[in-house]
């Protein structure tokens, strides 16, 4: 009899044990599934009744409960959300309504003005003045007052963006306007990020300012930046203005006056090499070239800008693009490119290296007026990169590249260029060779002079946005007129050493 027993008792144990396990494990499984999965969840309770733990039941109606509970909080959660997104919406919508509003109104205007026959400068400088007037009109409803100030902050530097520092200076006026003029001020309204891009903002228009002589202007920064020297003192405003920022200004010279990079001097094959270019045609010649500098970038539009204000010229061309300020200069001819070495020559305190004279041609119908242009060996000024030197660097100087383009074999990494581009675009965005050039292949034509030059014919390299790219390998040339302008011409400045 005891040993019926004993097999009994021996044959229950491990069922009892398993069962423990099991329940055990269930209710780590509950754990796992709460709060993330509560279907799961409830599906373990359902699992953790059949349990013959003699506490089974009690865990399964505690856990019952604490689920139920969470599905109630999560559904209040949910209805909370669906209200805050209501409301969100509601406001999101009331915003758009406004705006399409003021977008109506200047489509009214903008048709109003068009009906009308007005000169196109005249209804490009009247649409732009309403813009304006009913921009400031709708700010103050749309933005609260901080806002307000970092817009005007924001749009003063588009307009720097498009070189209209005018719009960007009366911007700069209305942040004034709307507080007291102290730093202290402008630090605790709207914090000292907002405070150091103001003021570099300010410092910059100085800057254009300055160098363009444009004495009322002046005199307005002068009282901003509480310069308290003499006015007509340049040297004076130019130091207290460098002095807001020392670092800021070192960053604005570099974006109005080109950057140079020293190219060492060797020789090098000049000329169409087959094993470097496809469909070559050209012969080569072996070509020695001193050291050098030469523009890291092509002469940018606000380089070239600043030249036009400050020497009084109009701009020299209306172009079909839209010209911004990182993009490269254009519509130049050989004539403006040297009158800009010159200036820039006198900026940094070099000596001009161009000697240009008007001259009067007399043939048997008629007298034709030409400039010529003579190089003053002598002189340490800026001028344009000679045919040779232009290829030198494109090639990659003395560390020689053997590639089609300069920089690399693949077009599309080094180069804007008919496949990819239907405008000047910024200068720098492109893979540099090795030299650190940047556009040598592609964006605009460069202009070279001297050392090739046929009569009245200029030669350009490089191709352009508008080239094809066979067009725009290295060895590649484009005839020009010397007083001819494309809108695909620019140039970059060289420095003799």
């Amino acid at each position: 009899m005891k040993k019926i027993f004993y097999f009994i008792l021996l044959s229950i144990l491990p069922v009892l044990a398993e069962g423990q396990i099991n329940c055990d494990k269930i209710i780590q499984n509950i754990n796992k599934y709460f709060p993330d999965e509560l279907d799961k969840a409830l599906e373990h309770v359902r699992y953790l009744r059949n349990c013959r733990d003699s506490t089974a039941e009690q865990e399964a109606d505690k856990w019952t409960n604490i689920i139920f509970d969470e599905i109630k909080r999560q559904q209040e959660q949910a209805e909370r959300d669906k209200q805050v997104a209501n409301s969100l919406r509601k406001q999101t919508q009331a915003d758009l309504k406004a705006i399409n509003e003021i977008n109506k109104k200047l489509e009214k205007i903008n048709e109003e003005l068009k009906e009308k026959n007005i000169k196109e400068d005249s209804l490009k400088n009247k649409l732009a003045r309403i813009k304006k007037i009913e921009a400031e009109r709708t700010l103050d409803s749309l933005y609260r007052v901080n806002q307000t100030r970092t817009v005007y902050l924001k749009q003063a530097k588009d307009y720097i963006y498009i070189m209209e520092y005018d719009f960007a200076f009366d911007k700069c006026k209305e942040v004034f306007k709307t507080i007291e003029v102290t730093r202290n001020d402008i630090i605790k309204r709207q914090g000292l990020a907002f405070f150091f891009d103001f003021y570099n903002t300010i410092q910059e228009l100085g800057f254009f300012y300055l160098v363009t002589e444009q004495w009322p202007q002046i005199a307005e920064i002068a009282d901003l930046i509480n310069f308290e020297g003499d006015k007509n003192d340049l040297d004076a405003f130019a130091k207290h203005l460098e002095e807001i920022d020392n670092e800021n200004f070192k960053k604005i010279k570099n974006k109005y006056y080109p950057e140079m990079i020293e190219v060492r001097g060797g020789v090098y094959l000049m000329g169409c090499v087959p094993y470097r270019e496809p469909y070559c045609y050209r012969g080569s010649v072996y070509k020695t070239v001193n050291s050098f500098y030469i523009g890291k970038t092509e002469v940018t539009n606000w380089q070239f800008n600043l030249f036009l204000k400050a020497t009084k010229q109009l701009n020299i061309k209306e172009s079909e693009f839209t010209l911004l300020g990182d993009t490269p200069a254009i519509y130049v001819n050989s004539i403006i490119a040297v009158n800009y070495c010159n200036w820039l020559s006198n900026q940094l305190a070099l000596n001009s290296k161009y000697s240009i004279k008007k001259e009067i041609l007399e043939d048997d119908e008629e007298e034709t007026e030409k400039t010529a242009i003579e190089i003053l060996e002598q002189q340490n000024g800026f001028r344009l990169p000679t045919y040779t030197e232009w290829e030198y660097c494109a090639r990659g100087g003395f560390h020689h590249e053997a590639f089609p383009y300069a920089g690399g074999p693949n077009i599309d990494s080094v180069a804007w260029y008919l496949g990819n581009a239907v405008r000047p675009a910024k200068v720098g965005t492109k893979q540099p060779n090795n030299l650190g050039l940047y556009d040598m292949t592609g964006n605009v034509k460069e202009l070279c002079h001297d050392d090739i030059v046929y009569h009245d014919i200029r030669i350009a390299r490089g191709g352009s946005f508008a080239s094809s790219y066979l067009a725009c390998q290295i060895h590649e040339e484009f005839f020009i007129e010397a007083e001819a302008t494309e809108n695909d011409i620019g140039f970059r400045v060289a420095l003799s050493k």
